[in-house]
């Protein structure tokens, strides 16, 4: 089996096993997908067959001559190939069928996509009321003295935590569908966030975070809006740029210091003493 065959068979596994998940989450699944699903199966199901056991059983039951002759046909090569070469010819048809499924799919993707959209957003909003409440990232010491809707807030962020993590993947995977790149972290950030204006650094520190309620607290914090982007719109989110070194000469030599290219002014947060500069080494 060539490389690029193993490559469109795990395709094929993975396409049935996004739109799975989808309808798990009251996508639609075409009646023509389930139908090329069906075929593939069928194809690796008689292609698993044992020849020779068909064979007998044909002839047991009074098959006519035409149909041993094909069965007989079948045993015959299946005793003189080897594995390799009938791993060939059942893999041949894995590109039709994997064309056969995406083209099946395609006509309801963005339509499924807009299913799972609103799913999400409706978490996201909920996840905001409840952290307009109380800070989610709260620790537990300080709800003791809060009233009972304080501390129902805190619980329940938690929990649409959970379904915010599971509707961001099956988000993911239906604009992957629909044919928009969701691969790495900038995709996701464009397609489950509209940071404004927040600062570039802050951002992705935050989707990063380990805290009680995972990125989506963090990402609150600094006002970053948690929605599912319009397919046409969607725009991958860049990383920050590297820090950078800046030097400072004074009265008693050249001092290094860190500054971020990613804020307004890099340099506002360079603490110059008397009689010192910001100087370009070569």
């Amino acid at each position: 089996m060539s490389f690029s065959t193993d490559n469109i068979i795990t395709a094929i596994g993975t396409h049935r096993e996004r739109v799975a998940l989808i309808a798990e989450h009251d996508g639609t699944v075409p009646a023509a997908y389930r139908k090329a699903e069906q075929r593939w199966d069928a194809w690796i199901e008689a292609t698993n067959d044992q020849p020779l056991t068909e064979l007998t059983d044909a002839y047991a039951d009074g098959a006519d001559e035409t149909t041993l002759a094909t069965l007989r046909a079948a045993a015959l090569i299946a005793e003189v190939a080897t594995p390799v070469q009938l791993a060939t010819v059942r893999n041949s048809v894995a590109p039709a069928a994997h064309a056969a499924l995406r083209a099946a799919y395609a006509p309801q993707a963005v339509k499924n996509y807009a299913k799972i959209a609103a799913q999400y957003d409706s978490a996201a909003a909920e996840f905001t009321r409840l952290a307009q409440i109380i800070d989610p990232e709260t620790d537990a010491k300080h709800l003791v003295s809060a009233d009972e809707d304080t501390r129902r807030a805190w619980l329940e962020a938690e929990l649409i935590t959970g379904k915010l993590d599971t509707l961001a993947t099956v988000l993911a995977d239906a604009a992957l569908l629909a044919g928009t790149n969701t691969n790495g972290d900038p995709a996701l950030i464009g397609l489950l966030t509209d940071p404004k204006s927040a600062h570039r650094r802050r951002v992705w520190e935050a989707w990063n975070s380990n805290g009680r309620c995972g990125k989506w607290s963090a990402l609150l914090a600094l006002d970053v809006d948690l929605r599912a982007a319009d397919l046409d719109e969607h725009r991958p989110y860049r990383e920050p740029r590297p820090l950078e070194v800046q030097h400072i000469r004074g009265n008693f030599g050249v001092r290094s210091v860190t500054v971020d290219p990613e804020d307004d002014d890099p340099t506002s947060s360079v603490d110059l003493r008397d009689g010192e500069q910001l100087v370009t080494l070569i």
